[in-house]
């Protein structure tokens, strides 16, 4: 039977999780993360339906965890696991935006009535929520391209997702353009899927659409940013035709603009990033590696390039995207 429900158990005892995993083995799928850096890295990889903590857990503070739960991931419930009966503590959990707290010593009818009745009342706000994925042939491509409209969706709190299909080595030290993705993606809050294409040689067969029909079967996106088919480089032009055919049943379909750009490139959507154009300015200063040699990342012409595409919004700043499809504006 496939399990229904996704749960992640930050700092429990072997036993305690034992336990949990017994009582609830029915459909859901129990991980466990022993500390806050392999929680930090779990929250980051797929969506869950619940996250109990422990306040057990050594070295980190509950509340912290929870705090942490509740960026990454808005409408995650969380569930805290405590010996700890003082108002004050409560108080504390509560502002925290704790949803449930369990007190020891556990008992199987409370605990399962209170996981099934948080993962319920998760559904609504999650059917409510956007599901965003951002497409780049290369690390800091989708941040160039659509980085303020990302920062827009993340103060929605929407679920932000970044495929990024290599890691662009013909411009750099891999290993250091994965580092500066991944600090990108946290930045972000956005949970990140990176592979590792040729640079240079992406094509838009079998190989590169399945990749892309992966990530698209485990987030469901109703919005997707990917490259246009108007750009000089061969790897956006097939990132670009790859994702048409992995995502056709997607509602809501955009092509930035990258700069590599043609003058073909003729957007119809433009969105005004000015409130948090410095935001996508820091974001994109994090690829230190690239903004040395590659002029396109400087933050004049990042400015010049938003101030270009919003005239067309009464001079605002601009993000501009080509509409491949449409059915929910975002």
């Amino acid at each position: 039977m496939k399990s229904l429900y996704n749960i992640l158990i930050i700092g429990s005892s072997a036993d305690v999780v034992n336990k949990i995993t017994n009582w609830l083995k029915k459909d859901m799928a129990i991980t466990t993360a022993k500390d806050l850096i392999e929680a930090k890295d779990l929250l980051q990889k797929k969506h869950w339906n619940l996250v109990i903590t422990d306040i057990n857990l050594e070295n980190s503070n509950v509340l912290e965890i929870t705090k942490m739960v509740k960026i990454s991931s808005p409408f995650t419930p969380v569930l805290i696991i405590t010996a700890n009966q003082k108002i004050d503590f409560i108080l504390a959990a509560l502002e925290f935006h704790a949803d449930a707290l369990v007190f020891r010593p556990l008992e199987k009818n409370k605990l399962v009535e209170t996981v099934y009745r948080l993962v319920d009342e998760a559904k609504p706000s999650r059917e409510k929520q956007n599901v965003i994925l951002a497409i780049g042939a290369h690390p800091d491509d989708v941040e160039i391209g659509c980085g303020g409209s990302l920062v827009l969706h993340q103060l929605n709190q929407d679920s932000i997702h970044i495929l990024t299909l290599s890691l662009g080595e013909r411009g750099g030290d891999p290993q250091l353009r994965k580092i500066e993705a991944e600090q990108a993606a946290r930045e972000l809050n956005a949970n990140l899927y990176l592979y590792n294409l040729m640079d240079t040689q992406i094509s838009n067969t079998s190989v590169t659409i399945n990749y892309i029909e992966k990530v698209i079967k485990e987030v469901n996106p109703t919005h997707i940013y990917t490259h246009s088919l108007h750009d000089s480089h061969q790897d956006h032009r097939n990132v670009h035709h790859a994702t048409l055919v992995a995502a056709r049943k997607v509602k809501n379909i955009y092509c930035y603009a990258s700069p590599s750009s043609t003058v073909n490139f003729k957007p119809n959507l433009f969105i005004d990033i000015k409130s948090v154009l410095e935001r996508k300015l820091e974001i994109i200063a994090l690829y230190k590696s690239q903004s040395v040699s590659k002029p396109y990342l400087s933050s004049e012409l990042v400015c010049a390039t938003a101030a270009f595409w919003g005239r067309y919004i009464n001079y605002s700043m601009a993000e501009a995207m080509e509409v491949i499809r449409q059915q929910q504006i975002s």
